[in-house]
């Protein structure tokens, strides 16, 4: 006798994402103008990625390169830059 196949909720809205918008500093805007193989234009003012009211830093995909790198850009809820990107 075969179990029951249980089913997942089918997704019927959008997620509200996050409205925080940043500025690529130059530091950041040379370190992934200068990738391999980049898979997209940069945007000069990126948006946050993440839900709306999400708590801790803003992120979103900044580049991603032909050596299989994917770099992220994050930055504080207050909008100062981190540290640095965090990269896959």
């Amino acid at each position: 006798m075969s179990e029951p196949v249980s089913s997942v909720p089918v997704m019927t809205e959008l997620l509200s994402l996050c409205d925080a918008q940043t500025a690529l500093t130059p530091m950041e805007r040379l370190v992934l103008e200068q990738l391999p193989d980049p898979a997209h234009e940069l945007v000069d003012d990126p948006q946050c990625e993440l839900q709306d009211c999400h708590a801790g830093p803003h992120a979103t995909l900044a580049q991603e390169s032909g050596t299989d790198d994917t770099w992220w850009l994050l930055w504080a809820p207050d909008g100062s830059s981190l540290p640095s990107g965090a990269r896959n």
